[in-house]
Parts: structure tokens; C-alpha cells; sequence
């Protein structure tokens, strides 16, 4: 975005080397010309601009070592938080989150707790934190607490796990000596990557090639489900 943490490397002595990826003028989503397995953390402060973030955060995931961090700041739904000033929130963010509070959510708000749980087979979650920042209410131009506006955000740490990556999953599959032991790479790789539209390719031409037809509608279900804009 406009305000990378690169620009702030020199706080930082003991990183190494950080680069900006532009959600602006590169994809974001696929990003098929980022490194993969290697990365110690990713930040990013833009979940909430995708129309899908659960297959953005899983995607990023992928570019993490084991053991590294994706640290997300996600724009609060400002009907679940008494005070927020919409005006606060991000203008480019087409989805809210709230600690889960389905009954004052906007629509299309998400509950991190399901983003986190979504991702909890490739990750676990080392921090779930409400952040609050109070600051003026410029209409009222008092500074006293009780006209104070407040701006929130959702802080969420996860921590990437010792998983196979897809590539390795998807070039096994071919090279499992039994129908048994296909389906449970099959199973392992939508498991891990379901929001990876290439899992589906992969486990589709393996069941058609072994003749396990009566899975395919299945797959495919769960891939409409998955990624319906796909």
C-alpha cells in the first residue's frame, strides 16, 4: 500500500531486508512471481479491500518459512465496536471484521474468529488483539475524553506451521501406488489448500485418470463453495 513497513526498516536493526508489494499496481491474490517457503513475517493492513480474504490470507501463508508470522491489521465493523467513527475506517476496505459479533454486524462483516479457524490447518494463532487509538473529535473541537472519536482496528497474529508444501502434495499424487493412497493426498491437499484453485485441477485429473468418478461432483461443489468468483 501507501504506507509499506518498509519505510520504516531503520527502526528495526535486526531485519535484514524487507520489500513492499503494492496491492495497487501488482496482484495480490495470486502473486506468482513471489518466493515461497521463505519469508520470516508478512504484514499487510489490506484484508479487508478482497472480496475473498480467507483465499488472500491462506495464499500469503504460503509465502512463509515454518515458523514465520503473518500479522494482519484489519478494519473493525463500526457497528460492533459503541463509539468508532466510521469516517476512521478505510475507505479502499470492501469488508469490516469484529471479534465475533453476529448480532450487530454489518453485512458482509466476518468474524476473525472463522478467518483464524479457517486457517488453523497451515497456522496457529499467537495473538487475536482489539486496538484502540483515541483522537479528537474534530466536529465537537474539544479534546475532553468523552468527545474524544475512536478508531479501532483488529490485530492478528498467526504463526505458519511445518506443512508440506502444494507442489509437493500435487506432484505425489501421481506417484501413489494405491487408489487408497491417492485419496488420502487428495484429502491432505484440500485440507491444507482449499482455496487454491490448482488443488482442484490436481485432484480432478488424478480421480478421471484412476476411474473414481462418483468424487467429482463433490470437488467441485466445495470448490464453487470455496471460491465462487473463480
Amino acid at each position: 500500500g501507501s504506507d509499506p513497513v518498509s519505510d520504516y526498516a531503520s527502526l528495526f536493526p535486526r531485519i535484514e531486508q524487507l520489500f513492499a508489494w503494492n496491492v495497487n499496481e501488482r496482484d495480490v491474490i495470486y502473486m506468482d512471481d513471489a518466493p515461497a517457503d521463505v519469508l520470516d513475517f508478512v504484514h499487510s493492513d489490506c484484508l479487508g479491500r478482497f472480496d475473498n480474504p480467507r483465499q488472500v490470507l491462506v495464499r500469503w501463508l504460503e509465502f512463509i518459512k515454518s515458523g514465520g508470522y503473518l500479522i494482519l491489521t484489519l478494519p473493525v465493523d463500526p457497528l460492533s465496536e459503541q463509539g468508532i467513527s466510521p469516517t476512521l475506517t478505510d475507505v479502499d476496505h470492501e469488508r469490516t471484521f469484529t471479534l465475533h459479533r453476529p448480532d450487530v454486524a454489518s453485512a458482509g462483516s466476518l468474524n476473525v474468529l472463522d478467518l483464524v479457524n479457517d486457517a488453523s490447518p497451515v497456522s496457529s494463532c499467537e495473538r487475536i488483539c482489539l486496538l484502540r487509538e483515541f483522537g479528537e473529535n474534530r466536529q465537537e473541537g474539544s479534546a475532553d475524553r468523552q468527545h474524544q472519536a475512536a478508531a479501532y482496528a483488529i490485530e492478528i497474529v498467526l504463526r505458519k506451521r511445518d506443512v508440506p508444501r502444494h507442489f509437493d502434495l500435487a506432484t505425489a499424487m501421481p506417484n501413489a501406488e494405491t487408489d487408497s493412497a491417492m485419496l488420502d493426498l487428495c484429502h491432505k491437499t484440500l485440507r491444507l489448500y482449499p482455496y487454491r484453485l490448482q488443488t482442484y485441477f490436481h485432484i480432478n485429473l488424478e480421480l478421471v485418470r484412476r476411474g473414481v468418478h462418483d468424487r467429482l461432483e463433490d470437488l467441485w461443489d466445495e470448490s464453487v463453495r470455496r471460491l465462487p468468483n473463480e
